[in-house]
């Protein structure tokens, strides 16, 4: 019989996934129709990129604290 602590996938317990969140149009390329440029939408995209590395930064800087 096996230990429920045995389970294979056990080291895979405390990760988390951060997945980020998109506009749905984020990806169809250029359009007049909501007014912001690819170029805007790009630094949207970039800034969004620095927070979630800060926040993972943050959270493995915690982890490691305790």
């Amino acid at each position: 019989m096996m230990n429920p602590d045995d389970d294979s996938n056990s080291e895979y317990d405390e990760q988390v996934i951060v997945v980020p969140l998109f506009p749905s149009n984020s990806f169809t390329g250029p359009s007049s129709s909501n007014g912001s440029s690819v170029t805007e939408r790009n630094a949207d995209y970039a800034e969004e990129l620095a927070r979630l590395q800060r926040q993972e930064y943050e959270a493995k800087d915690a982890a490691k604290r305790y």
